[in-house]
């Protein structure tokens, strides 16, 4: 009678040690390969903060080398700054110096014979645009009006006088208004004529207000 055995047959001790070698083996390969995998992350991302942190600080110097640039600019604006103020000092003090004299030689030029005020050639042509007789009578005897007083405060100033006639009031006034030293020239008032003794010429006093170009 012909038996057969169904069973698995038992493996041998040393083919079972075998079997678990391979494994452990295997095992080890993956766990290696696995540290070599992670190793390489941790040092990519080691890299990239190290590059990082280089980069920060790279814009930390950039932003104090320009806080730094940006203190020498407020300085530098505060020395320009003081200069100009300097300066505006300085032009206001020549100014103050050489405008009273400026200002009375102009006085002295438009009382002269022969002479007159320091026009504006673009004013006087203007004004002769809408008043063709505007300017100076260059035949005026000056000789008919005198200044007989004269008080200048902060560049306003008011002139008192007497003059033959209201025409050469006029005149006197149309040369100021035209200089170029003298500005906003009013009329406050003139008097009725009188003479200063019997017999005499009648003088017609006036009173006038200007301002004064520095």
């Amino acid at each position: 009678m012909i038996r057969i055995n169904l069973l698995p047959a038992k493996r041998s001790a040393s083919t079972q040690n075998v079997g678990a070698k391979v494994w452990g083996y295997s095992y080890l390969g993956a766990s290696l390969a696995w540290c070599v995998a992670l190793a390489f992350v941790y040092f990519s991302l080691l890299s990239d903060r190290d590059q990082a942190l280089a980069q920060n600080s790279e814009i930390e110097r950039q932003v104090a080398q320009v806080k730094e640039q940006s203190g020498n600019l407020e300085e530098l604006q505060q020395q320009l700054e003081k200069s100009k103020r300097l300066e505006e000092v300085v032009k206001g003090l020549k100014d103050a110096r050489q405008g009273p004299s400026r200002m009375l030689l102009e006085l002295s030029a438009i009382l002269s014979p022969s002479k007159g005020p320091t026009i504006d050639p673009v004013k006087l042509e203007e004004l002769r645009k809408s008043n063709p007789e505007a300017g100076i009578s260059a035949g005026w005897d000056t000789r008919r009006l005198w200044v007989t007083g004269f008080e200048e405060n902060h560049r306003s100033c008011r002139i008192v006088g007497e003059a033959r006639n209201n025409e050469d009031i006029a005149e006197f006034l149309r040369r100021l208004a035209l200089s170029q030293v003298f500005d906003d020239v009013v009329l406050v008032r003139t008097g009725q004529p009188r003479a200063a003794a019997p017999g005499a010429t009648a003088l017609v006093a006036f009173e006038l207000t200007c301002k004064v170009r520095y």
